[in-house]
């Protein structure tokens, strides 16, 4: 295999990288980029062969995982990467080993997704029972989500409140400077993480139902909208993947023309919320000068993809600082996230990797409450080093490949509410940690979907006994 044959060979450039026999000059830089660029296309054309699509958890994730990690590498091999890579702040061999780093796990990561893709087509995930179980699951999904939407939408609405009503007061940074939420604010703000998940549910076990699939969109689209107007481009842009993908598979599909202007208008909407949400007072919230701003960036798209990119320099940091300044977790760092889905245990993870970046390369920024994100790469390499993050972007990719796999081949609402809850949740792991992310996806999206298996279960046992009693 091709790909495999690129991985021993990035894993053997590593004996020259660690005996400093390499010549680290731009010719490096520009060499390791252009390989990049040409191993992400052949990587989303080999995706394409074999499952048909771009457009489900899988691809979405690995073009997260390419725009966040690299995205800057392609605007260098156009030669329109202005202020060079990562604006000049590291030297030519520790941006050597952070390309040659991202590159070697992306490659791993599709490996294993190729893997899973192809292990896929010996099982059979088609779930039995036919049209009276997937009603049933329609109903219990439908049922999860308005629970979901009946404890959340009140917090959600006074969470978006209270953080629009900021950001126009002192402007999107003093959200950051507030500290941790506590009494009834950490209430508003923990119940709100339901919202997506439970709109997502509602939408995928309503198909027919015209109120409640309107009365869903309707309010994934004001989230987003609002997200939006607080400056969350994350939390805005995320959702609405998940309600475009969901609609897709669920509600009605779409042409590609359709699904691509759409993430093309979301990829120029981006940059025009980053500038923007900068303003205070009721500038932020003026049409005027939001076409102002639109017109006025050169080229959003390549606005947007040198930002992203900029999380390429938490795996720089990363290399850098371990395990000179701070020894590898050995898995510790996994450990310590999977406490989040504990509440009682939340003080196990206080110092996430995030906030250890943040205070070791920029200690005054932090004090403030800033911060610089981090990456599912430079976390896998903190526990593991090199190979070891070999080994966990692979398992990754395989998961996310069976998972996409899984859902492509039933139509159950609760799988595809799960999956684009997942979508929802999951896109911002590419620039983030576990800890960020576990709690959320246990108890957002795994445990809603259990409550709705387990519902249907139990109506279908009813219907089976009264059809036993008749």
């Amino acid at each position: 295999m091709v790909l495999g044959a690129v991985l021993v060979g990035l894993l053997v450039l590593l004996i020259p990288m660690q005996m400093n026999a390499l010549d680290y000059g731009e010719g490096m830089i520009r060499i390791l980029s252009m390989v990049f660029v040409v191993t992400s296309l052949w990587c989303l054309w080999s995706w394409y062969r074999l499952s048909g699509s771009l457009f489900d958890p899988y691809s979405l994730f690995f073009l997260a995982a390419v725009a966040f990690n690299g995205g800057q590498l392609f605007l260098e091999v156009l030669g329109i990467n202005d202020g060079g890579l990562l604006n000049g702040r590291f030297a030519p061999d520790v941006l050597v080993s952070t390309i040659h780093l991202v590159l070697t796990c992306i490659v791993a990561m599709h490996l294993g997704a190729l893997s899973g893709a192809k292990a896929d087509k010996r099982l059979n995930y088609q779930e039995e029972g036919g049209l009276r179980n997937l009603i049933a699951s329609a109903a219990a999904t439908r049922w999860v989500g308005w629970g979901l939407l009946a404890v959340s939408t009140l917090p959600t609405i006074i969470y978006l409140r209270q953080s629009l009503a900021t950001v126009i007061a002192k402007g999107y940074a003093a959200i950051y400077f507030q500290g941790i939420p506590v009494g009834l604010d950490a209430v508003w703000r923990v119940l709100s993480i339901f919202f997506v998940p439970g709109a997502l549910f509602l939408l995928a076990g309503s198909r027919g139902i015209v109120v409640n699939t309107v009365l869903a969109a309707a309010g994934l689209v004001g989230y987003s909208i609002a997200c939006f107007a607080i400056g969350d481009r994350g939390g805005g842009g995320y959702a609405f993947v998940g309600l475009v993908w969901l609609w897709h598979k669920s509600i009605r599909a779409l042409p590609t023309w359709k699904v691509v202007v759409v993430l093309l208008a979301i990829a120029v909407l981006l940059p025009v919320v980053g500038s923007m949400r900068s303003l205070g007072g009721d500038q932020r919230l003026s049409l005027t000068t939001f076409v102002e701003t639109l017109f006025s960036l050169d080229n959003p798209i390549v606005a947007l993809v040198k930002e992203l990119g900029t999380t390429m320099r938490t795996v720089a940091y990363t290399i850098m600082f371990v395990p000179g300044e701070r020894n590898f977790d050995y898995g510790l760092g996994y450990l310590r996230a999977t406490m989040t889905l504990v509440p009682s245990l939340y003080w196990v993870t206080t110092e996430t990797y995030s906030s250890w970046l943040v205070w070791t390369v920029a200690p005054r920024f932090a004090s403030l409450g800033g911060g610089l994100g981090f990456s599912f790469i430079a976390e896998a390499y903190a526990n593991f080093g090199w190979i070891g993050s070999v080994v966990f972007t692979f398992l990754l990719g395989y998961a996310l490949s069976r998972l996409a796999r899984w859902v492509d081949l039933s139509e159950d609402p609760a799988r595809r509410a799960l999956a684009a809850s997942f979508i929802a949740f999951t896109i911002q792991y590419a620039r983030g940690e576990s800890a960020g992310e576990i709690g959320r996806l246990f108890w957002a999206v795994l445990v809603p979907y259990l409550v709705a298996k387990h519902i249907a279960s139990l109506r279908q046992r009813m219907r089976d006994e009264r059809s036993l009693c008749n």
